[in-house]
């Protein structure tokens, strides 16, 4: 498995949904949120239009800054331009999955796990999303050592990319 191919062909896939999109949704449940509460979260509904769009311009900048750095070996910096990016649209899977794949290409198994879940939450459905985020919690798992569950993982990519 050629895992710089499949994280290029993730990432390029990313920028254009990014692109396309430029509002957030609002996360259905307390539970998918995690400790921080509704009224604290930015969302869709309580922002104008017009910043909506702008907050969708200014991550998709930070995700192309960060597209740049990690190229230059800069991961950490990446990491940190993609956090900033969450802070503005928090609601973004695409996003979570970005820093999922940086995560996994540092090797930070765990933590590529973790934010991949975070995305597919968000997901709202997006098949390929959901695929690519099984996608790399199967490689992150084969990473930490796990190959019976990165095999269950890439079969759950397989059905969600439609290669099943």
């Amino acid at each position: 498995m050629n895992v710089k191919l499949i994280i290029k062909i993730i990432f390029s896939g990313c920028l254009v949904a990014l692109a396309s999109c430029g509002t957030t949704q609002p996360i259905s449940s307390q539970a998918d949120q995690g400790a921080v509460s509704e009224s604290e979260r930015p969302s869709a509904e309580n922002k104008r239009p017009d910043q909506t769009a702008t907050a969708g311009r200014s991550a998709l900048k930070l995700l192309e800054t960060a597209r740049l750095q990690a190229e230059a070996g800069q991961g950490e910096l990446a990491a940190a331009t993609l956090e900033r990016a969450i802070k503005i649209e928090p609601d973004n899977p695409w996003l979570w999955h970005r820093l999922a794949v940086l995560r996994m290409q540092q090797r930070k198994w765990a933590q590529a796990i973790e934010l991949a879940n975070r995305s597919i939450a968000l997901a709202n459905g997006n098949q390929r999303l959901i695929g690519g985020n099984w996608l790399v919690i199967s490689l992150a798992l084969e990473g930490a050592g796990n190959k019976e569950a990165a095999i269950k993982a890439k079969k759950n990519s397989d059905v969600y990319l439609g290669k099943e």
